[in-house]
Order: C-alpha cells, then sequence, then structure tokens
C-alpha cells in the first residue's frame, strides 16, 4: 500500500497507516515544512523523502501508484479563532494540495480539517474534486469518539477515483453534484451516489457507534475526569522542546480516527482488515 502524505506534522496519518497495512505499508515521501516535525518524522521514518515546501513539490514519476494521499491542510484561513479569510488568505494551500492530486492521481484521498470547514471552503473543494473525477464523503468525528477527553470536532473528507484517467466532469455534472449534497443531510455525513465511498461510510458508521457508546453528548468531555491538569510555566521546566512539542500536538490529527477510516477503506478496497 503505497502512501503519499502531505502536511504531514508529526506523522499522524503515516502511523495510522503503518498500524492497519502493517508491512504492506510503504511511505512514498513527507511534505512538511515545519522543522521541529521534521525532525520527528526523520526519527521514525529515517530513509522517506522529505520535501520542504508543498508550492515547490512537483511530483514526478507517480502518476497511478499512489494507493492513498493524506494531508491535514492548514486550517487557520478557516478556524473560528482565526480571521476567517478563507481562499483570501495566504496559508490557504487547498489549491496546491489539489495540484498534488491531479499529477499523482491517487486512489484514496484523505483531507482533515477543523469542522468550521462546512461553513467555509467545503463546496470548492468538493467541486474540485468531483471535477477531477473523484466521489466523496464527509464525516465530522470529535476526539473523544475514540476515549479522549476532549471535544475537538475534525472534518474528514474521504473521496475515491471513479476513474483512472481524471478526465474530469463538466460544470453541469458539478452543480448537479453541489445539489445532490444539499439534498443529502444526515448525521453529520454528505454522501454521493459513489458505492466505494457509501459502503465506506458505512463501515465507519458502524464502529464509530461502537467506540461512542452512549457518548453523544458532547457534554461528557469535562475536566473532572480525574487527570493531572497540565502546568503552565514561565520558566525553564526541563522539558527539552517544550513549546515545539505542545504546538506540534496540537497541529496534529487524532491517529485513532484515522485507523478507523483507513480500516474501512481496507474492507472497501480489498475486502479485509
Amino acid at each position: 500500500m503505497r502512501h503519499l502524505d502531505l502536511f504531514s506534522g508529526i506523522g499522524g496519518f503515516a502511523y495510522a497507516a503503518q498500524q492497519v497495512w502493517g508491512d504492506e505499508h510503504k511511505i512514498v515521501a513527507f511534505c512538511e515544512i515545519d522543522k521541529f516535525c521534521q525532525k520527528v518524522l526523520k526519527k521514525h521514518w529515517p530513509d522517506t523523502e522529505i520535501i520542504e515546501d508543498i508550492k515547490d513539490y512537483e511530483p514526478e514519476g507517480l502518476e497511478g501508484t499512489v494507493d492513498i494521499l493524506t494531508g491535514g491542510f492548514p486550517c487557520q484561513p478557516i478556524s473560528v479563532a482565526g480571521n476567517r479569510k478563507g481562499n483570501a488568505d495566504h496559508r490557504w494551500l487547498w489549491p496546491d494540495m489539489l495540484r498534488i492530486i491531479k499529477a499523482v492521481r491517487p486512489t484514496w484521498i484523505i483531507a482533515e480539517n477543523t469542522a468550521n470547514l462546512k461553513n467555509m471552503g467545503l463546496d470548492e473543494i468538493l467541486d474540485d474534486l468531483e471535477a477531477s473525477s473523484y466521489e466523496t464523503t464527509q464525516l465530522v468525528i470529535p476526539a473523544f469518539a475514540v476515549g479522549l477527553p476532549h471535544k475537538r470536532n475534525r472534518l474528514y473528507l474521504v473521496a475515491h477515483a471513479d476513474s483512472i484517467d481524471g478526465g474530469g466532469q463538466s460544470q453541469q455534472s458539478t452543480s448537479q453534484g453541489r445539489e445532490s449534497r444539499n439534498q443529502s443531510q444526515g448525521r453529520g455525513t454528505d454522501l454521493l451516489s459513489d458505492t466505494k465511498c457509501a459502503g465506506l461510510e458505512g463501515d465507519v458508521s458502524e464502529v464509530l457507534e461502537r467506540a461512542f457508546k452512549g457518548r453523544q453528548d458532547a457534554d461528557f468531555a469535562r475536566p473532572d475526569w480525574g487527570l493531572p491538569t497540565p502546568r503552565i510555566c514561565g520558566r525553564i521546566d526541563g522539558i527539552q522542546n517544550r513549546v515545539d512539542r505542545l504546538k506540534s500536538l496540537g497541529n496534529a490529527i487524532v491517529p485513532q480516527i484515522a485507523m478507523i477510516i483507513m480500516q474501512a477503506i481496507k474492507e472497501t478496497e480489498w475486502g479485509m482488515f
């Protein structure tokens, strides 16, 4: 299983894929600009190439050879904690991710971002993918779905190539796709008609139903679970690279969630867990 990982951070998607596919998993390349995260990637995957800047990345010889492409592109342009400039923000890097998707033509795509993507930018992204002959599904999954003590809703966009040549669709077809999305609402997931994505959504929903087990109320994720409170110190605390570690963890995906999605992809594509 060949895997191209963009906006890699500390390797959350790569770790998840490794757990699901084991020795069959091979990272083609990472793309990560943060120096501290690069160190983490080099420590755990010392033989894998790291492309530093996605804007300079021109993949060669990879078309049709990548099974899965992943990437949590920067959320700052759409985050409710920021100015929400969307695609007017210089950090809006979806066009670069799309450029690589078109060049590589991976079979599967998993993109991750803040749940506010549903309110800003999602239609543009889905139109882009549908015009590139991908069918999509969306999954808004909180961290507490896999037992973590915080909410942290994140939107996972999963896409499957419905044609290997990527000939694209007409503008009318893309508009019909948007109308279909607007009419298809349910349990935080919007579906198109593709059987791969439809089957995937079913697999993921079944796993998540077991994971939630009475945790449908987000208020349950409270700070009274008896967990130690982190100390915020304005002095040397003896922990090396503490700020960099906290930043990279804050930007990271939850690997346990990615594993659920990837297990469903494995079941859908290869018929086995």
